[in-house]
């Protein structure tokens, strides 16, 4: 099963039953017939190392520190020790679903350490008090010497539709989904599905 553009062009072509795409499926697909079917959501977290005592932030305090504008924890109630912010490569969509939701349409901190692969960020995070980074809730679940912040007071949790970072995760078919794929699909949103999706990811329903 192709993901992202992948899932979306094996679909439209009718190369593939189904593709995984982890964002909004682009209209010029949905035109020529793609059906796109949401069965969760990915929630994109805030990381920071264990020994910070901060555990909530704003967006307005996370679109200071990723643009550079607060530099030290003590500004949004943590220790007195410089913030390191920390990013995943330009082209991950863990990135862009980050900046389009927190620093409204104003850039990263210019010199901002790019972190790849993304999975690499918890570890680095984990090493450095002052570092915060971002990486999808699914790669932390169970994870120590890491936590995930809060954000306007919502937790980034498989269980929380209104935590407020978040990528719509799509099955795409050619046209209306029949036969196995339209029972699979089924089963995803139903209870059942559900309960596995949010082992990892919130779920859609």
């Amino acid at each position: 099963m192709p993901e992202s553009l992948g899932g979306e062009q094996c679909a439209a072509r009718g190369k593939c039953d189904m593709g995984g795409v982890a964002r909004d499926v682009n209209q010029r697909f949905l035109d020529k017939g793609v059906v796109a079917t949401l069965i969760g959501k990915d929630a994109i977290a805030a990381i920071v190392n264990a020994n910070n005592p901060v555990t909530d932030l704003s967006s307005e305090q996370l679109k200071g520190i990723f643009t550079g504008a607060i530099k030290n924890w003590s500004e949004v109630g943590g220790d007195d020790l410089p913030i390191k912010a920390l990013v995943v490569k330009s082209s991950s969509a863990t990135r862009n679903v980050f900046a389009k939701a927190i620093l409204g349409g104003e850039n990263y901190q210019e010199g901002i350490k790019v972190i790849t692969p993304d999975a690499k960020m918890r570890y680095t995070v984990a090493r450095d008090k002052g570092a915060i980074g971002q990486l999808s809730f699914a790669f932390i679940i169970g994870k120590k010497k890491i936590k995930a912040l809060s954000v306007d007071g919502q937790e980034p949790t498989v269980n929380n539709p209104n935590y407020p970072i978040t990528r719509n995760l799509h099955i795409t078919t050619k046209g209306i989904p029949q036969g196995e794929v339209k029972a699979f699909l089924e089963w995803a949103l139903s209870p059942e599905g559900q309960k596995v999706v949010k082992k990892r990811f919130v779920g859609g329903k």
